[in-house]
């Protein structure tokens, strides 16, 4: 019984064990600032508390689908988008869409956002040398990466939005988009369609500044969702409160 017992604990400390995810949150604070003001600092989460709930909505383990973020410009949403697709980098590879107004804005976020990110987490991505890519001959915004994928994609395009199907879905400065695509419908849509394979697994990030209220897509999209708002505590009195300036 003895020897039993102490081959059972050997094998017991000697198995392999399931690491735990950790939440896009935690990730981020392994993280640095690659471009602007504070290039190469540690991201902190206290820094800007407001971004944590939606960086931990697009985690795996939530059950949150679709997170939608209209915040003024200049407070970090683009930064969620970065830490997110780099987490389904690095941490859960996935593939993965990320769409903005046009192929430059892009490729601009991809070299300055991405590329520096990946080099220092010691990932080097590889050229798509897919059918697909090798048909269109989209090889420069088609990224792979070990266990995924990264394509790159502009909400003009109505071939980019709807070839293959993706995981995690990173639309950007949604209100710079071009509404609808001739008789293709909503850009949204579209882009929307290529996530819906992956069922409840799927993840749609949207952020941009509202512009025009009646035509501001990331205002609509606000709107359909549980409108979320951020409070912050007196800090005289610590009621919870929204901030509003427009008086």
């Amino acid at each position: 019984m003895n020897a039993d017992f102490h081959t059972l604990a050997r094998f017991l400390r000697e198995r392999p064990t399931r690491r735990r995810v950790i939440s896009i949150p935690e990730y981020a604070e392994s993280t640095t600032i690659p471009t602007g003001k504070f290039r190469g600092v540690r991201f902190r989460n206290t820094r800007a508390p407001y971004l944590t709930e939606p960086m931990t909505l697009m985690g795996p383990g939530s059950p949150v689908q679709e997170v939608r973020c209209m915040f003024p410009a200049q407070t970090g949403k683009s930064t969620v988008g970065e830490i997110v697709t780099m987490f389904y980098i690095e941490i859960v590879p996935s593939e993965i869409l990320y769409v903005t107004s046009n192929e430059t804005a892009a490729m601009k976020w991809l070299r300055r956002r991405i590329e520096p990110r990946a080099k220092a987490a010691g990932i080097e991505f590889r050229a798509d040398t897919s059918a697909i890519a090798r048909r269109t001959g989209d090889t420069i915004s088609s990224k792979e990466f070990p266990g995924g994928n990264l394509d790159l994609a502009s909400a003009l395009s109505v071939a980019q939005l709807a070839s293959e199907t993706k995981r995690i879905v990173v639309a950007d400065e949604t209100d710079r988009w071009k509404l609808t695509l001739g008789n293709d419908g909503l850009a949204w849509d579209q882009m929307a369609a290529r996530a819906q394979a992956w069922g409840d697994e799927k993840k749609i990030l949207a952020i941009s500044t509202p512009t025009i209220a009646t035509l501001s897509v990331i205002a609509a999209l606000y709107e359909e969702g549980d409108q979320r708002l951020y409070f912050v505590p007196c800090p005289h009195c610590g009621t919870m409160q929204l901030l509003d300036f427009s008086s």
